[in-house]
């Protein structure tokens, strides 16, 4: 049955994709010629032209559904990976803070493939050898960086350093987003010190995505510089699902010395309701109150652990549970679909 959005996307598709062909050709013929061509100059932005299409042009494509996930480091968004997808992606998103976004899809076996700003693709197999390759690609950027900042340049990877990495796809068997068909985008914490493709890396979806996810410890739910970008976020994308990462085993004391649950494992909503009261700023209070932020107390190590575990969707937190339905049911909305046409 030919529905509305799957002929769009065949003729959408139909008629860019054959521009790629043209700009690949055009680069290389750009990149043998001698230095002296003036066509050289213009080597960088076609290839930040053919990256943006080719992104475009695959999810359009196979009508995927960019999820894209922010927030500071080590505030839980590869945990949340791993509980969307019910498949274990830990090793790629924790790998050692290279400013690349991270593509996890579903797929037939389990693969990575690197690829860097000039449009070169290195497949994966093992975690190990990926690690590896990371690990090495990170010193290598250093480097080029640091070999920038002493000319007195503002280093951009597209001009001065083609060879850095610019995205890891990670293709997982038997995950959850086979049947919804979402990609989820893991960003480059928003304190990495390497941040010069953070605003160049956002830009690249804001044609491309209609909704995002935003993970936030509830330790640091009140730090105003946590929410310094979100207006970002609110200006990017249709639908932001905040994600407040809380810790059901802390503990305070009590006055008698006893050690009691904490508000945040005993009323998790309480937080949020002094969060919305205290702390939340107008803009984001009035994305709340249009249905555009929805916000969501998760023990997230709990709720990944049960999925992976495969226990049933009852025994996963009452949050995560809410928070998976209401993405779910946007991507399937109608609401979601006009997003996609209007964005592609």
């Amino acid at each position: 049955m030919r529905t509305q959005l799957g002929t769009y996307c065949q003729q959408f598709d139909g008629t860019l994709r054959p521009l790629l062909e043209d700009l690949s050709t055009t680069l290389q013929a750009l990149e043998h010629a001698a230095d002296d061509v003036p066509g050289r100059t213009l080597m960088a932005p076609l290839r930040e032209l053919r990256h943006q299409l080719q992104t475009l042009c695959d999810k359009v494509a196979e009508q995927q559904a960019y999820v894209l996930i922010f927030g500071p480091l080590k505030s839980g968004k590869s945990t949340l990976m791993n509980a969307i997808a019910a498949a274990y992606v830990s090793e790629v998103s924790s790998l050692p803070a290279y400013p690349c976004l991270v593509f996890v899809s579903a797929g037939k076996q389990r693969e990575y493939a690197v690829t860097a700003y000039d449009g070169s693709t290195r497949l994966f197999q093992e975690p190990r050898a990926l690690a590896q390759h990371i690990d090495k690609a990170h010193g290598e950027l250093a480097t080029a960086i640091r070999t920038a900042e002493q000319r007195g340049v503002t280093f951009d990877p597209q001009e001065h350093f083609p060879q850095a990495i610019r995205r890891v796809d990670v293709r997982v068997p038997g995950s959850e987003l086979a049947s919804t068909g979402a990609v989820l985008v893991d960003t480059p914490g928003l304190y990495t010190r390497m941040r010069f493709g953070y605003d160049r890396m956002t830009r690249d979806f804001r044609n491309a995505a209609a909704c995002a996810i935003f993970v936030v410890k509830s330790d640091t739910l009140f730090l105003e510089q946590v929410f310094a970008e979100f207006q970002q976020l609110l200006d990017l994308f249709s639908r932001i699902f905040l994600v407040v990462n809380v810790d059901a085993h802390k503990r305070d004391v009590s006055p008698d010395g006893k050690l009691v649950p904490s508000l945040e494992q005993s009323e998790p909503q309480a937080v949020l309701r002094a969060f919305e009261q205290l702390a939340m700023s107008a803009p984001l209070q009035q994305a709340a109150k249009e249905g555009r932020v929805r916000m969501y107390p998760v023990d997230l190590l709990h709720a990944a652990s049960a999925v992976l575990q495969k226990a049933p969707l009852g025994d996963a937190p009452q949050g995560f549970q809410e928070f998976r339905k209401d993405l779910s049911e946007y991507l399937a909305s109608n609401e979601y679909m006009a997003a996609f046409l209007r964005d592609s």
